[in-house]
């Protein structure tokens, strides 16, 4: 294993989501079942207090990842981690969580040792109740990701390649053929209200024509050809495509020898868009 190897499984809000709730989950069941430490020993308690006491607990270390995962990663711009740090980082977030269980102890018993003995104690106790979970859903997380993008890949392998100079029929709303273009002519579609204007390419020219027709119509009509929606106003053809530009509301797409024209990504259609350029 190379560790210097960067684990972006847990990179997105989902693989970090997937983190925290695995460990969670699995430390309720492991604490209420097995009892670790003798939590459950206690003459002075009952065992329902106990288990609101332990549970309680367990809110702390999701609220600690949460906390750790999602607000201190991006003060201090940990974008990705490697096999080799995170472990550094997993025997920081016990240090959290130790102190939010030293404080909550604190909080709910006003008998418990010295702060910082207690400090440590629950540190190391966090250390060992959440490693094995958390590192195993790092695994976990790891493979699966590995595994959507190798099905992907074969996907995309297996994918008849359209042939670009297969003809495209253009139909109004009366179905009537208003325009027949090759697919590797086509740049892009724009929406105006009830009509729709096709933008292609007549050798160097850029051209345009009018349909009566709606974009959603055509939206679905157009599937088998991979010309797809990238906007509520527009609709690209990804051949064409010779470079992305990201802006603060999505991307901008550009046309190789039409530069000139800057057609807009929304961030709700980015995800499929870039499944196709891929």
């Amino acid at each position: 294993m190379d560790w210097n190897t960067k684990l972006v499984s847990i990179n997105s809000n989902e693989g970090k989501w997937k983190l925290i709730l695995i460990t969670g989950v699995f430390v309720f069941i492991f604490t209420n079942i097995f009892e670790p430490f003798g939590i459950y020993n206690s003459e002075d308690k009952s065992g329902f207090e106990i288990f609101l006491e332990i549970n309680i607990a367990i809110i702390g270390v999701v609220s600690s990842l949460t906390f750790s995962q999602f607000f201190i990663r991006k003060v201090f711009r940990l974008y990705s981690f490697t096999y080799l740090n995170i472990a550094f980082w997993f025997i920081l977030e016990s240090i959290i969580i130790g102190l939010v269980w030293t404080l909550l102890t604190t909080l709910i018993d006003d008998s418990s040792p010295l702060f910082f003995d207690l400090w440590l104690s629950n540190a190391l106790e966090s250390i060992f109740l959440i490693g094995l979970p958390y590192f195993a859903a790092i695994a976990y997380i790891s493979f699966s990701e590995k595994n959507k993008i190798v099905t992907h890949l074969k996907d995309q392998l297996n994918k008849e390649k359209i042939d670009p100079d297969t003809i495209i029929s253009f139909k109004e709303h009366s179905n009537k053929t208003k325009l027949s273009l090759r697919l590797v002519d086509v740049l892009y579609l724009e929406s105006s209200d009830n009509y729709v204007v096709i933008f292609y390419s007549n050798g160097n020219k850029l051209e345009k024509t009018v349909l009566r027709n709606t974009i959603k119509q055509l939206e679905k009509e157009l599937i088998p050809y991979e010309i797809i929606r990238c906007h509520r106003s527009y609709m690209v053809n990804p051949i064409n495509i010779s470079r992305k530009e990201k802006t603060a509301v999505g991307l901008n797409l550009f046309f190789g020898k039409f530069e000139k024209i800057v057609v807009p990504v929304s961030k709700s259609y980015i995800s499929e868009l870039e499944k196709i350029l891929a």
